[in-house]
């Protein structure tokens, strides 16, 4: 069942010192699994006006599926192996780790920010409030602990959504860089308050808009074998 609503506000700036317990807790609390269907304009790269669909499962299970006109482009993690799909047809299978897509479902688990609970796999701090750009007002520095050298900054406004992500993401058929993601249009899905608009940029370049269509938090269809085998 697909959730469709409204914008709608949230509660005040977080007394507590913990920043991660505290959006999570604005957004409406554990987000294990989602899945979204968006329509992307896309300046660089792939240019024009496609589609895309994009599947996560905590804690890296990621599934991005790129819709055109000719056949679909599918890319899936179960958090081991790395599977590409063209239409049905399967056309490469490698370990996930060292490969572009990894930074892509290290970026999504950070997005998601359930993933910054983990403290075996992830460090992070707060930075200083006086280098945080509005809307934001906290912000906080992530590193994965077997690659402490790729560095992630998450930015966080008043209502402690999440309103700005930045790090280095590799994006099939776009390019390598540094990703920044500028997220807006919150709404209510169900108990969460999810963003349905994400603007990117790609070293400082404008990368391509996201308008969310369909987002289904929870969504019970996102079992092991949907990161395993075609879509």
């Amino acid at each position: 069942m697909i959730l469709v609503a409204s914008s709608t506000a949230c509660a005040g700036l977080p007394s507590d010192r913990d920043l991660v317990a505290s959006a999570i807790r604005a957004r409406g609390g554990a987000l294990a699994r989602a899945s979204r269907v968006s329509e992307l304009h896309v300046y660089r790269g792939l240019e024009g006006v496609w589609r895309w669909r994009i599947s996560y499962r905590r804690p890296d299970q990621l599934l991005v599926s790129i819709l055109t006109d000719g056949d679909d482009q599918h890319y899936l993690s179960d958090g081991v192996w790395l599977r590409t799909f063209v239409g049905g047809l399967p056309v490469a299978r490698e370990p996930l780790g060292g490969t572009d897509f990894e930074s892509w479902v290290r970026w999504t688990a950070l997005s998601y920010l359930d993933a910054l609970e983990d403290p075996e796999r992830i460090l992070w701090s707060e930075v200083d409030p006086s280098r945080v750009d509005p809307p934001a007002v906290r912000g906080l520095l992530a590193r994965w602990r077997d690659d402490p050298r790729a560095e992630y900054r998450l930015e966080f406004d008043r209502r402690a959504r999440l309103v700005r992500a930045r790090g280095p993401v590799a994006i099939p058929g776009m390019g390598t860089g540094t990703l920044t993601a500028t997220f807006s249009d919150h709404r209510r899905v169900g108990r969460f308050l999810l963003p349905f608009g994400i603007r990117y940029e790609l070293d400082g370049r404008a990368l391509l808009d996201e308008r969310v269509q369909e987002l289904v938090p929870d969504d019970p269809r996102l079992t092991p074998a949907t990161f395993r085998e075609a879509p």
